[in-house]
């Protein structure tokens, strides 16, 4: 099997790399949810591979200007953090999700890769465990963790919709640069 990593470092690349290594457990036969015994099943692998695919063409198919302010609301986040404490930090801090490598991977990307790449990946151990509310909701928690401003209106699963709206997400200050590298929120493909 041939995977193309992409050469911008982007959410295909991770999305990619975590692909691989499941294929890789998968292939050998190792449980990739190592506290209920599941094991890969292809229509995941093919999934996985699919939105590879999606998220390669995400950032040329975004729309060049980036989100209006204010694409979510404040109570949106709000119940996005409270799912993202519950089921997120589990296996993630708030500084993975607004570390450098972070804004760098994900601004210019579509709002609706992030919410995908959500959705179809996370929890690690159970992916798309959660409802469609809740994968919005956390989507617009780490839209406020990396600065994009709350306002009157509350992301919607409308896929043209968030497809439209790009991730502007202004460059990190100093003291922010010294956050944990992408490289802990993944596996080793090794």
């Amino acid at each position: 099997m041939r995977v193309v990593i992409f050469r911008d470092g982007g959410v295909a690349n991770l999305i990619a790399k975590k692909v691989v290594y499941n294929v890789q457990c998968a292939h050998r036969g190792m449980s990739l949810n190592h506290t209920k015994g599941n094991r890969m099943s292809a229509a995941r692998v093919m999934g996985g591979l699919t939105l590879c695919l999606l998220a390669g063409l995400g950032r040329e198919a975004a729309a060049q200007n980036a989100a209006p302010p204010g694409v979510y609301t404040a109570e949106q986040s709000t119940r996005g953090e409270e799912v993202y404490r519950k089921e997120c930090s589990r296996c993630h801090s708030t500084k993975d999700h607004s570390s450098a490598d972070f804004r760098q991977s994900w601004n210019g990307q579509s709002v609706r890769a992030l919410f995908d790449y959500l959705r179809f990946t996370m929890p690690d151990d159970d992916p798309a465990a959660l409802n469609e509310q809740q994968y919005l909701d956390v989507t617009a928690y780490l839209l406020k963790l990396n600065g994009m401003p709350s306002g009157e209106s509350a992301l919607v699963a409308d896929t043209t919709a968030l497809k439209k709206l790009v991730i502007d997400i202004k460059a990190p200050g100093p003291a922010e640069r010294s956050g944990p590298s992408l490289r802990r929120l993944f596996r080793s493909t090794r």
